[in-house]
């Protein structure tokens, strides 16, 4: 009897720790939450430790996120959100997650932190769980936590996907530097042919100014200016600049306007050179440069997401997101920028940029200065 007794207390105490597996781990990689912080986190699929492909990556991530939302504490990545990231790396019904790879999909997702870990089979259906809490901006591992789980998922089938479609093939444009058109913020200034232009470069207005007395080798530079184009006003300033082997000084005026001025080597400014932009021009001559070189990205019966390509000094090439707003029959562009990046030019090696996000949608850019092409894929 005493054995009985014996025997059903042990079971009586071994059934918790396999009836919940997931509940545990998420209470042992939430200890202390309250030193994280308010922190953003993001479960990926967990890998076996001995490389196989398998469904259960993705299954035991779900499960553990599930309990992760239940017991609170942090703020999760959204599943969809993260089966775009996932699915654009293939990474769904593998299983097989590099660290490096997890830690970059976090990064992604903009997560601060990374719930990952890895899986032993220990037979008779069961595997044995090892989670982990990482930071992503080092990879530090924060928390750990193990647990033994049941396998609630078949070998032959696929993982649970948070995300179906596949990613069409990128649609591809070209990109190339085009000498600003007389009469588009264009003027003679000390007998060389110089064109302003507003440019948007994420967030931050500046004046492009373009040297293209010789059109098959137009220079350029961008003078940062505070400039409020809903508003057609901006702060005062004056900013000396070089361009093409010249001095200048860029000014304005109380009634908006430009001045452009060669500047000599004692920082006085050449007055009889001086040349006015009003900057309407400029404004008006980066609008219609979006609107004429612009790639539709996506389209709904509301507005468009397009992509504006702006080759910049060396062979840099930045791509800018725009919203164009349509209400009864009439669109309308939203000056502001949704996302932009820089691809660097490596010749014929091919740049890719991060993955970018416009009202839902993501976008990835592939870019090789020679020849200078862009592709936009859109990740589903």
């Amino acid at each position: 009897m005493r054995a009985l007794t014996a025997a059903l207390l042990a079971a009586a105490f071994a059934r918790p720790a396999h009836a919940d597996p997931y509940k545990s781990l998420a209470r042992d990689l939430l200890r202390d939450s309250g030193k994280l912080g308010a922190k953003t986190a993001a479960v990926v699929p967990f890998a076996f430790a001995d490389g196989r492909e398998s469904a259960g990556g993705a299954a035991v991530a779900e499960s553990l996120q599930t309990e992760l939302v239940a017991q609170g504490g942090l703020n999760l990545v959204e599943r969809a959100r993260l089966g775009k990231l996932l699915d654009e790396a293939k990474l769904q019904a593998s299983g097989l997650v590099a660290p490096e790879t997890a830690i970059k999909v976090g990064r992604m997702a903009g997560a601060d932190l990374l719930v990952t870990g890895t899986l032993t089979d220990l037979g008779g259906g069961w595997v044995e769980v090892n989670a982990r809490l990482v930071r992503v901006e080092d990879g530090r591992v924060l928390r750990a936590a193990k647990a033994k789980a049941r396998k609630a998922w078949s070998e032959s089938a696929p993982g649970p996907a948070l995300s179906t479609p596949a990613p069409p093939e990128p649609a591809s444009m070209k990109a190339a530097v085009v000498a600003p058109a007389s009469g588009d913020g264009a003027r003679k200034v000390a007998g060389r042919n110089i064109a302003l232009r507003y440019a948007e470069p994420g967030r931050r207005p500046s004046v492009r100014v373009t040297d293209y007395t010789d059109p098959a080798r137009p220079q350029w530079t961008e003078v940062p200016i505070r400039y409020l184009p809903r508003e057609n006003r901006y702060e005062e300033f004056s900013a000396d600049f070089s361009l093409a082997g010249r001095r200048y000084r860029l000014w304005t005026d109380l009634s908006s306007n430009l001045h452009l001025a060669p500047r000599s080597l004692l920082g006085g400014v050449w007055e009889k050179d001086r040349v006015v932009f009003p900057m309407q021009e400029v404004f008006e001559a980066w609008v219609s440069d979006i609107e004429k070189r612009s790639q539709l990205l996506e389209e709904t019966p509301k507005s468009r997401i397009i992509a504006y390509y702006e080759p910049l000094e060396r062979t840099d090439l930045r791509v800018s997101l725009f919203r164009v707003e349509r209400s009864s029959g009439v669109e309308h562009l939203d000056y502001e920028p949704i996302e932009v990046e820089v691809l660097p030019g490596r010749g014929n090696e091919p740049s890719v940029g991060r993955l970018l996000e416009a009202d839902g949608h993501y976008f990835r850019f592939h870019y090789s200065a020679n020849p200078r092409e862009v592709a936009a894929e859109e990740v589903r």
